[in-house]
């Protein structure tokens, strides 16, 4: 069964009727995608298409290698001394403005 929102993702993205299918069930499941490959595979014109098609926000952070997720949303370390955990959050620099947009991850 075809949505509103898959057709106007096929009318733009040309040839990649899995990875579309994917992005919609993990938007239906409420769950987070990951998505990888080769340069050229239209993944940021994908996440664009899909959130202009749900009048959703679009944030792009570019991974590397060496980047964690504790990179980006920060985390939580145990103070032996006061028995607490406490919340170091990662560097803003690597992400850029996303920090300021995501602020329940931050804490």
């Amino acid at each position: 069964m075809r949505t509103n929102e898959d057709e106007e993702m096929h009318r733009v993205i040309i040839g990649q009727e899995n990875v579309l299918e994917k992005l919609i069930l993990a938007l239906v499941a409420d769950g987070h995608v990951l998505l990888e490959g080769m340069p050229g595979l239209a993944k940021t014109l994908m996440m664009k298409t899909l959130s202009d098609t749900i009048d959703a926000s679009f944030k792009r952070i570019q991974f590397t290698p060496d980047l964690l997720p504790a990179d980006i949303i920060g985390t939580r370390i145990y103070n032996q001394n006061t028995c607490q955990f406490s919340t170091r959050k990662g560097d803003p620099r690597i992400w850029g403005s996303a920090a300021r947009n995501m602020p329940n991850l931050m804490s």
